[in-house]
């Protein structure tokens, strides 16, 4: 499970992220492998969860870059502008997801960017729209339970530090439904599980065919 979350106190301003990375459906352990999903650019610190390649195209890009500044929505979203350019002229590997059904007129980062800088805390949607927010949020496939948690326990933390660490409250028991990876995360901190994964206990997708033949992605419950 991914997540990166970043929270505002007063002038203070803290972002984190786990260090799992999987390779399809293997983990390694932690210490043999950790990825760093954060990023200094300059006064801010930027977290992408998505491709893991992300992380290599803008190491690669970012030296090309003077003065880069995350200072306002302003200037956030014309950087990503620029490196959508960058991405679909210099990096011809860089697609769009083969077969993947699109009906948003936009352009499709296929991945997430978490920024926290002295000007605030920003969000850069796959589409590459930008969201401010003035006490926290947080991004990955752990991005929701983290929000919940950051809800239930901001005005009762001051230190924004503590707060990002937390990941969910001590008496939470969470229902782990985005496929089985989000089912071991929360039992090291002591959390009952309810593991629902939906590719399992979800009624809504059509019966496979017996011999292992083609079917529809979705059926009638």
């Amino acid at each position: 499970m991914s997540v990166i979350a970043a929270v505002r106190k007063g002038s203070q301003i803290v972002i984190g992220a786990d260090t799992q990375d999987n390779f399809g459906d293997l983990r390694i352990p932690a210490a043999n492998h950790e990825a760093q999903k954060l990023r200094e650019v300059n006064a801010a610190v930027v977290g992408a969860s998505g491709w893991a390649l992300y992380d290599d195209l803008l190491g690669h890009y970012l030296p090309q870059m003077k003065n880069v500044r995350f200072n306002d929505r302003v200037a956030v979203f014309d950087f990503f502008v620029r490196f959508w350019r960058v991405l679909r002229k210099d990096y011809p590997f860089v697609n769009d997801q083969p077969e993947k059904k699109n009906d948003s007129p936009f352009a499709d980062l296929d991945a997430t960017f978490l920024i926290a800088s002295p000007g605030g805390i920003f969000l850069v949607s796959s589409n590459m729209s930008v969201s401010e927010f003035q006490q926290y949020y947080a991004i990955g496939s752990g991005g929701d339970f983290a929000i919940g948690a950051l809800h239930a326990l901001y005005d009762e933390i001051d230190d924004p530090a503590v707060l990002v660490e937390r990941g969910w409250p001590p008496d939470a028991v969470v229902l782990a439904w985005r496929g089985e990876d989000g089912v071991p995360a929360p039992l090291p901190a002591g959390h009952d599980v309810v593991a629902a994964p939906h590719t399992h206990t979800y009624l809504d997708y059509a019966e496979m065919v017996a011999d292992g033949g083609a079917s529809s992605d979705r059926g009638d419950p």
